[in-house]
This record gives structure tokens, C-alpha cells and sequence, in this order.
């Protein structure tokens, strides 16, 4: 028996899924990169002074509080 008939079983399910995936699993890896590409841009205005990165930090920390929002919704 495998982990996901273990799943199955249990009535472990999504509430939202799309061809049997569930959308939560696949949306909540976009906060995560964008957590991470907030960080890098972070750095590289403290390296630089650059404002070009100071723009990047903005649009990718709000673009992953939102895209948090909509894996939170679907999970």
C-alpha cells in the first residue's frame, strides 16, 4: 500500500483540486520562491544601494503575501 492509498484512506483531501491534484500543493511553492527572491534582492541593495532593488524586495514580498493568501484559501 502506498503513502497516497494510506491518504485516501485516512479521507485526507483537498478542498480545492484540479484533476485530482491538489491546487494548495502546486500554489504554495510560489511564497516560498518569492520569500527567497525578497531575501536575494535584499541583499543585493545592501550590497549595491542600488533602488532598482529596492523596488524588486517590494513587489516580490507583496506579490507573496499574496500568492500565501491564495495557497492558504485553497488549502
Amino acid at each position: 500500500m502506498t503513502r497516497l492509498d494510506e491518504a485516501s484512506n485516512l479521507g485526507v483531501s483537498s478542498r480545492i483540486a484540479l484533476a485530482g491534484h491538489p491546487v494548495h500543493a502546486m500554489l504554495v511553492t510560489f511564497p516560498i520562491a518569492l520569500i527567497v527572491a525578497t531575501l536575494g534582492a535584499d541583499i543585493f541593495w545592501l550590497l549595491l544601494a542600488d533602488p532598482f532593488f529596492a523596488r524588486v524586495g517590494l513587489w516580490t514580498s507583496g506579490w507573496g503575501f499574496f500568492m500565501g493568501m491564495l495557497a492558504a484559501l485553497a488549502g
